[in-house]
């Protein structure tokens, strides 16, 4: 399989995990809404994606590690009662920090706050409805970036001997260029 298929794939790949990871979070917004009581809030420390492996991250000296906020909360539906630590649908726990603090991170525990849940799946709750619009938007520039850079390598001419299944343009470039030759080598 040459660099065009598997740049192709990919980008494929990333745009229906992008198309899911929205699809998702609107459909969040047909979740019920009810009172809970926040439990407690876990605050840890992760490396962050693209930092490097020794710890520091590209332009920094400090150390490669962002706290992420859990929030851990009850709620009742029916007779029923379920917990959940979830924020929204996808990985908003990661996303949200450079939009600055959340409600729920000021609150104490057992204070109450609003939650979210299926209503046939009534185990499935979150503290906000919506997509995860940092992530989903980051893969579909992802997608179409690898999209593009399938192009670049469906159009790069390949040595003489190896075969490739290239693309009409590469193809057509190539006729012209014997075109040419033959040209040149007549007069």
């Amino acid at each position: 399989m040459d660099l065009h298929r598997i740049a192709r794939i990919a980008s494929h790949v990333l745009g229906l995990a992008a198309a899911v990871l929205v699809a998702a979070g609107l459909f969040s917004y047909t979740f019920v809404a009810t009172g809970g009581e926040l439990i407690g809030i876990e605050k840890t420390r992760v490396r962050p994606v693209g930092a490097y492996i020794s710890g520091r991250t590209v332009g920094s000296r400090r150390p490669a590690t962002v706290e992420v906020i859990r929030p851990c909360y009850r709620y009742r539906v029916g007779d029923d009662a379920h917990e959940s630590c979830r924020i929204g649908l996808g990985v908003s726990h990661l996303t949200l920090a450079p939009f600055g603090r959340r409600p729920w991170e000021t609150l104490q525990a057992n204070d109450e706050v609003r939650v979210y849940y299926a209503r046939r799946f009534p185990g499935i709750a979150v503290l906000t409805r919506g997509p995860d619009w940092v992530v989903s938007l980051g893969l579909a520039l992802a997608a179409v970036a690898l999209r593009l850079l399938s192009r670049k390598f469906a159009a790069v001419e390949m040595p003489a001997g190896v075969e490739v299944d290239a693309s009409r343009r590469a193809r057509t470039r190539r006729a012209r260029r014997r075109r040419r030759q033959r040209r040149a080598g007549s007069d």
